[in-house]
């Protein structure tokens, strides 16, 4: 591949090419790093969630969802709206 890049006369050498690769690696490197810091912060500014246990309510309207899921496969038709 080196090779290729300085016959095709982008470059004058060998270390041309190394040189432009190792920068261009630092470069993707740096935005790898920049991503991922702002996902951290991302997720270290997400609101807490606190969880509760479930109460009958939840646990009836759950299976609502799954029984009109479960109705409308076997009726051959299947929509996700209540």
């Amino acid at each position: 591949m080196v090779r290729e890049k300085v016959k095709s006369g982008l470059y004058t050498s060998a270390s041309e090419v190394i040189r432009e690769a190792l920068r261009l690696m630092a470069e993707q490197d740096s935005i790898r790093q920049v991503k991922l810091d702002l996902l951290r912060q991302d997720i270290h500014d997400m609101p807490k969630i606190t969880l509760r246990p479930l109460a009958v309510e939840d646990l009836a309207e759950i299976w609502d969802y799954i029984a009109f899921d479960i109705w409308g496969i076997l009726t051959s038709d299947y929509r996700r709206v209540p």
